[in-house]
């Protein structure tokens, strides 16, 4: 009796899936787990301190405008580059 080519195609396909979860079963791993988090950990920790140094940067900014004079607004305004 044939097989049927269904068959055929799922033993064709079966070997490199077989290796895919191989893969993925190394990527599980507890050590390999923890330096995946490390990195997200990084990643996000790394963002929030550009938020912070952003918003620092703006409240600087505006300080400094407040803190000068008329006189030395129009002195910056006219300056040559």
């Amino acid at each position: 009796m044939k097989r049927p080519r269904a068959y055929e195609r799922i033993e064709n396909t079966l070997p490199p899936l077989l290796e895919a979860l191989k893969k993925t079963v190394w990527f599980l791993q507890p050590q390999v787990k923890s330096w995946i988090k490390s990195c997200q950990n990084i990643q996000k920790s790394r963002r929030y301190s550009l938020i912070e140094l952003r918003d620092q940067y703006k409240e600087v900014q505006i300080t400094n405008h407040k803190k000068k004079t008329i006189h030395e607004r129009r002195k910056d305004t006219h300056k040559k580059i």
